[in-house]
């Protein structure tokens, strides 16, 4: 009944040891992909990104021409106006 007993005790320990770390991890993780969609533009689109181009308002830019894909930033003096300051587009990169 002793050694019963014992188990029980580091059972329950190692128990109750777990439970932050489920019930953080979820919440870790919801704070780190919400960070992401804060940053990122929304509606961003191939013409809209040579209207801003046009207009001086990107800091920088990066063109993968094996998949198309455009990535970039504005100045950190148009994000209020642009919802965000990253954005991801698929176009013409040639």
């Amino acid at each position: 009944m002793y050694i019963y007993a014992r188990e029980m005790n580091a059972f329950s320990t190692k128990t109750v040891a777990l439970w932050p770390y489920f019930l953080l991890s979820p919440c870790c993780f919801i704070k780190f992909t919400n960070n992401k969609d804060k940053c990122s533009i929304r509606n961003f689109d191939y013409p809209k990104f040579v209207k801003v181009l046009d207009d001086g308002h990107i800091k920088s830019v990066t063109f993968n021409r094996g998949t198309g894909e455009i990535e970039g930033e504005v100045k950190p003096e148009f994000e209020e106006i642009y919802k965000g300051s990253k954005f991801t587009i698929y176009g013409n990169t040639r």
